[in-house]
C-alpha cells in the first residue's frame, strides 16, 4: 500500500477530519430544517382547521355519519376461502394489491399481483383510486390518499379502504384534517395494544370530524395544496442536498 511520512498521514488525516466536520455539520442543519419545515406545514393545518370553527355553519360530525363505506380484504370472505381464491404473484397480472409499503415508496416498488379471478372475487375490496387508505394493524392509523389510477386494483390485507358520502364531504378536506395534529391525536386515542397496534372499524367511525359547506371544503383544500406544494419543493431541496453531502462524504 501507498504509506507516506508519518507527518503526512497526520496532515491527510487532519485535513479530512475538517473536511468531515464541516459535511456533518451541514447535514444537521439540513436536517433541522426538514423537521422546520414539516413543523410549519403542522402548524399549518392546525390553523386551517381551527379558522373552520369560525364559519357559521361549521359543525363537528362523526366521521361514521359521512362514510359510504367501510371495506377491507377481510370482508370478501373467511380465511380459508381468500386462501384458496387469491395468490400474490410478483409477475405482472391482471391486477396489483394496494399495499401500504406502495404508499411508503410512492408506487416505485415491486408490485404484488392477482388474476383476474382473483380481482373479481375480491368484490368488497375493489380500489379505484381518490379513496381514503387507512392501516389498521401494525402501524396503526397511518393515513393515506389513493392516487387515480389506470390499473384494475384491489386493497391488500391490513388496510382500510374509506369511501366518503360525496355528497357531504370531500375525501381530500377529510384526508388532510386525519393527517392534521388533530386528526392525529384522535387517531392515536382509539389505537389499541402494545406488542401490535390495531384500530378497529367502530373507533375509526367515531373520530370526530370537521363538517362545513362542500365548496367551502373544495377552496380550503386549495389552499392546502398550494402550501403542500411549496414546502414540498424546499424538502426536496434539502434531501438532495443530504444525498449530495453523503456521496461527497463517500468520495
Amino acid at each position: 500500500i501507498f504509506l507516506p511520512s508519518l507527518s503526512e498521514q497526520q496532515h491527510i488525516v487532519a485535513k479530512l477530519d475538517a473536511t468531515f466536520d464541516g459535511i456533518d455539520k451541514t447535514t444537521n442543519i439540513s436536517k433541522k430544517n426538514i423537521t422546520y419545515i414539516e413543523n410549519i406545514y403542522d402548524s399549518f393545518l392546525t390553523s386551517v382547521y381551527e379558522k373552520c370553527k369560525s364559519f357559521p355553519d361549521y359543525q363537528e360530525k362523526f366521521f361514521g355519519d359521512i362514510i359510504k363505506t367501510l371495506t377491507d380484504y377481510h370482508a370478501n370472505g373467511s380465511y380459508q376461502t381468500l386462501k384458496k381464491k387469491v395468490e400474490l404473484k410478483n409477475e405482472k397480472d391482471f391486477a396489483y394489491m394496494v399495499r401500504s409499503t406502495d404508499f411508503e415508496k410512492n408506487f416505485t416498488n415491486n408490485k404484488r399481483y392477482i388474476s383476474k379471478d382473483a380481482y373479481e372475487f375480491l368484490t368488497k375490496s375493489k380500489v379505484f383510486g381518490g379513496e381514503i387508505i387507512m392501516s389498521k394493524i401494525g402501524n396503526a392509523g397511518k393515513i393515506y390518499l389513493m392516487p387515480e389510477i389506470s390499473y384494475p386494483c384491489s386493497l391488500a390485507m391490513n388496510l382500510f379502504l374509506i369511501r366518503l358520502d360525496e355528497s357531504q364531504s370531500n375525501n381530500e378536506f377529510i384526508y388532510n384534517f386525519l393527517k392534521s395534529k388533530s386528526g392525529k391525536i384522535q387517531i392515536s386515542q382509539r389505537i389499541k395494544g402494545t406488542a401490535t397496534q390495531t384500530i378497529t372499524k367502530d373507533n375509526v367511525r367515531s373520530i370526530k370530524v370537521p363538517f362545513v359547506k362542500k365548496e367551502l371544503q373544495k377552496k380550503i383544500v386549495s389552499k392546502i395544496y398550494v402550501m403542500d406544494e411549496n414546502i414540498t419543493k424546499i424538502k426536496k431541496s434539502y434531501i438532495k442536498k443530504l444525498d449530495l453531502l453523503f456521496k461527497l462524504k463517500k468520495a
